[in-house]
């Protein structure tokens, strides 16, 4: 597979567990978490520089609507040399200079 490894980060986790159980329930959020922990995905676990290097971008980013995650998960792919980023927001990843899959990439991930 050309995307390996996989990483995420505890933002992230934290957005798909209140998701999940706003659609669902605790129990669905909570399997969805140990579902990620459970697989080979790297869980990265943002710094205090990680964060005080993503509110600067964050704050330089003023006249775009680019959640704060997304500013960190650019941040942490920065930082880590992540190039591709797998996102449904593909015009804010762009701006953050990631390259966005599958929409960058032409990739298809139908089963």
């Amino acid at each position: 597979m050309p995307y390996r490894p996989l990483y995420t980060s505890t933002y992230v986790l934290d957005e798909l567990a209140t998701l999940v159980l706003s659609h669902r329930n605790h129990a669905a959020a909570v399997a969805a978490v140990e579902r990620v922990l459970d697989s080979p995905t790297a869980v990265l676990h943002p710094t205090e520089a990680d964060f005080e290097a993503t509110y600067e971008q964050f704050h330089r980013y003023e006249d775009h609507a680019i959640s704060f995650t997304d500013h960190m998960s650019s941040v942490l792919a920065s930082d880590r040399g992540i190039e591709h980023v797998f996102t449904f927001d593909p015009d804010h990843f762009r701006t953050l200079d990631c390259i966005a899959v599958p929409a960058d990439t032409g990739d298809s991930f139908e089963t």
